[in-house]
């Protein structure tokens, strides 16, 4: 009977059967570290392409890292706790693409957490920016309606119109979130306002006085806030019947 044995002889050597050959790989371990070792390769490729894919939030991340000291104090409770939850949740991920020399199976892990990250940033990112405006409003929001105010006073007006253009200044940064710039331009903002308002107090216009002007501006001025001082103020600045009062 004819054989059918399919063999190759390599420089004279005996046929090699291919179902030994590959009996032989398994048997030294060649086969497992070969794909052991493609594993290993495609668990960092997908690992690297997570990581391009959340470079935009990764950026983001960076870019919020200067607003906290800014922001915390208008946080509740809740939503710290809420940040602080997701900024662990990030720093444990980070621990993680530092490590040096990871296995296969963490790198498939980081890749899985980095489907993560963006929900992660944007919960930081939405608590950072609602206490920005909050922040921006409690900052120019009563210098606005005070200016407003001022504006009607005769002798005030430029003292007004400064007052006016800071506080817009200072409000529009609420739609700057979170370029650097708005912080760097909140800070000179705040500290016009500040001077501003030390010109203000310098002509007389003390505390009380503020608040009611920005009560009538806010048409929440009765006639049981005009105390007999502030009647007297607004006397001498010609002011007395550029008011309106409700009767309570």
């Amino acid at each position: 009977m004819a054989d059918h044995t399919i063999g190759v002889v390599v420089g004279g050597e005996a046929p090699l059967d291919p179902l030994r050959a590959l009996e032989q790989a398994l048997d030294s371990g060649d086969f497992q570290r070969a794909v052991q070792a493609e594993q290993f390769g495609d668990a960092l490729c997908q690992a690297v392409g997570a990581l391009r894919e959340k470079a935009e939030s990764l950026a983001t991340l960076e870019q919020l890292a200067g607003w906290g000291s800014l922001v915390a104090k208008k946080l509740t409770p809740t939503e710290a706790a809420e940040v602080r939850t997701a900024l662990d949740a990030l720093e444990v991920t980070a621990g993680k693409l530092a490590r040096e020399n990871p296995t296969r199976e963490e790198l498939q892990l980081i890749r899985m957490e980095m489907q993560t990250v963006g929900m992660r940033v944007d919960q930081v990112k939405g608590r950072f920016r609602a206490a920005w405006s909050l922040r921006v409003r409690e900052e120019f929001d009563p210098p606005a309606k005070l200016a407003k105010a001022l504006q009607r006073l005769p002798g005030q007006a430029e003292l007004a119109r400064r007052m006016v253009q800071t506080a817009q200044a200072g409000l529009a940064l609420e739609q700057r979130f979170p370029a650097q710039t708005a912080r760097e331009e909140f800070d000179r903002r705040r500290a016009e306002r500040q001077t501003q308002e030390r010109e203000l107090a310098g002509v007389g216009t003390d505390a009380d006085r503020v608040r009611f002007l920005i009560q009538v501006t806010e048409g929440r001025a009765t006639l049981a806030d005009l105390t007999p001082d502030l009647q007297k103020w607004l006397a001498e600045q010609n002011a007395l019947g550029l008011f309106k009062l409700s009767l309570e």
